[in-house]
């Protein structure tokens, strides 16, 4: 009897198995490309081609192995049937995607920007992390301040900070995460967070802030964000007129669960909802949408601008011009902001040397700009400025001191980690013995009250980053908060680092050329300094 229930086993396997290769074969039961994509986040692996090229044989098998693992007969059916048992049982199919979590909320896992361990406090901003993080938007914010442009950056909190009640409980959130270390520091700019107020909304909107399977806020979320950043930039520009609206403005519908699930590969409908705004009085319905080259684009009243969109809206009956360097959560805020201001410009920001940062403000001359972010991506925001610290000191700052490497060849002081000190075609060269090589460059005269950028062109032998540390009259001790970090590629780099403060006069000042062992050159060191204001 055993043996003919193992024969009956071997005949299923071997009828289940050959259906799908001969289907496969065939091309039946395919997942289509887009379904894959929306699935997996990735698109589907390509079928490798052969050649008869040296060590190409198991480059080609690794990727036939990974073509059919993608490409199979009813691989989706047969993941989205597996994935719904398993939650049907409390169990994600996929925890480092999604989180299940208690009354049918779905989190985003440690795949997407390490957010659990976030959430946990396993990520941590070491020092040196949080000063490069805050000094990249207190550029920026330099930056316009000397256009007279005034900067608001707003720090979107995800889903865990918000429904925390609801993570499972072998989630233990972190008294302290990398979003509480940024909002309990001043951060040199100004910084609006949403956190307490979106928490202290959920006693009057409950569990209506962010959709149960899906990462963003929803549409009520993102108006109580708008209501305030739009209080908070009256401040400032005290025409702005915010748009009011109650409980009954929404439009709440069951829905049957969005992008968390689908993530999931779940087959059930789960309990979760979908917000629509009604018309209303104050509503003005001749919102105008053109790309940057003035061209007309579809658009209504209650249309989004979407994620990656360069566009721009205006709205007639409104006035001040607002440039917003946006992320996926200013998608649904975008139709409440239209609705404030004669004209925005929108633009995905993405690029880490702030070119287009740059650009499109000399372009477009904003009243005002507002940076938003997600929490969840916090650490992608920690930005190289090289071009804004460059265009800083072009504005205008004049140069006052410029001295090439071999200037410094006897006039070294207190350094550390570093031996063979030569000089080479007018350049200082030397070799660190640790990670941690610096020293204390000669006397500068620098202005006093007037503010300096050094601009230093050396070569380093690894990727690393750069640091300066100075002085003044409040702090007489090198420390990281008086401190500018720059990211310095392998070999050859010209840096501008830009003091944020004044005060450095007759202080010195610490270079640290990198955090690696090897071989370092300097080629000059030049002072640039602010002598008009």
């Amino acid at each position: 009897m055993k043996n003919i229930i193992k024969i009956l086993y071997i005949i299923i396997f071997i009828i289940l198995t050959g259906s799908i290769a001969v289907s496969s074969l065939l091309g039946l039961g395919k997942t289509d490309d887009q379904t894959f994509i929306m699935m997996e986040k990735r698109n589907p692996t390509a079928k490798p081609l052969w050649n008869w090229e040296p060590g190409n044989l198991k480059k080609y098998f690794d990727g036939l192995d990974s073509y059919v693992n993608d490409n199979f007969a009813f691989r989706t059916q047969m993941i989205q049937y597996y994935s719904t048992f398993l939650y049907l049982g409390g169990v994600s199919a996929n925890p480092q995607k999604i989180i299940i979590g208690k009354n049918d909320f779905l989190f985003l896992g440690n795949s997407f920007n390490e957010v659990m361990d976030q959430v946990t406090g396993k990520i941590h901003f070491d020092e040196k992390q949080l000063i490069k993080w805050k000094s990249s938007f207190q550029l920026r914010n330099k930056y316009l301040d000397l256009m007279g442009i005034p900067f608001y950056a707003v720090m979107v909190p995800k889903k865990h900070t918000v429904y925390p009640e609801y993570l499972p409980d072998y989630i233990i959130p972190a008294k302290e995460n990398v979003f509480d270390q940024i909002i309990n520091t001043d951060p040199g700019f100004d910084l609006l967070h949403l956190k307490d107020t979106l928490i202290s909304s959920k006693a009057y909107w409950g569990d209506l802030l962010y959709n149960k399977t899906d990462s963003h806020w929803s549409e009520i979320g993102a108006y109580i964000g708008y209501l305030k950043i739009i209080n908070h930039l009256k401040t400032d520009f005290n025409e702005l007129v915010p748009l009011e609206l109650n409980k009954e403005d929404f439009v709440i519908k069951p829905h049957p669960g969005g992008q968390n699930k689908f993530i999931l590969n779940l087959l059930v409908d789960m309990n979760d909802f979908v917000a629509s705004i009604n018309s209303h009085d104050k509503w003005n319905n001749k919102i105008i949408k053109t790309n940057y080259e003035g061209d007309t684009l579809p658009f209504g009243p209650f249309n989004y601008v979407n994620y990656h969109e360069k566009v721009i809206i205006y709205n007639p009956e409104k006035k001040y011009t607002l440039m917003v360097f946006e992320d996926s959560f200013s998608i649904r805020l975008s139709a409440f902001l239209n609705q404030s201001f004669g004209k925005i410009i929108y633009c995905h920001y993405s690029e880490p040397e702030a070119k287009e940062f740059t650009r499109l403000i000399e372009r477009f001359k904003p009243d005002m700009v507002l940076y938003e972010f997600g929490e969840q991506s916090v650490a992608l925001h920690d930005l190289g400025s090289n071009n804004l610290s460059a265009k800083l000191a072009e504005v205008n700052f004049t140069s006052t001191f410029i001295k090439s490497g071999s200037y410094f060849y006897d006039k070294l002081q207190q350094y550390n980690q570093i031996t063979n000190i030569n000089v080479v075609d007018s350049s200082l060269h030397f070799h660190s013995t640790g990670s941690d090589p610096s020293f204390i460059l000669p006397e500068m005269k620098l202005t006093e009250n007037k503010f300096a950028a050094l601009k230093i062109d050396f070569s380093i032998p690894e990727q690393s980053a750069a640091q300066i540390f100075y002085l003044t009259n409040k702090n007489k001790y090198f420390n990281g908060e008086q401190s500018v970090v720059m990211q310095a590629e392998k070999g050859r780099n010209v840096l501008v680092f830009y003091f944020p403060e004044t005060g450095i006069k007759n202080k010195p000042i610490r270079f640290d050329p990198g955090a690696v062992t090897g071989d370092y050159i300097i080629h000059s060191i030049e002072i640039l300094q602010d002598m008009n204001n």
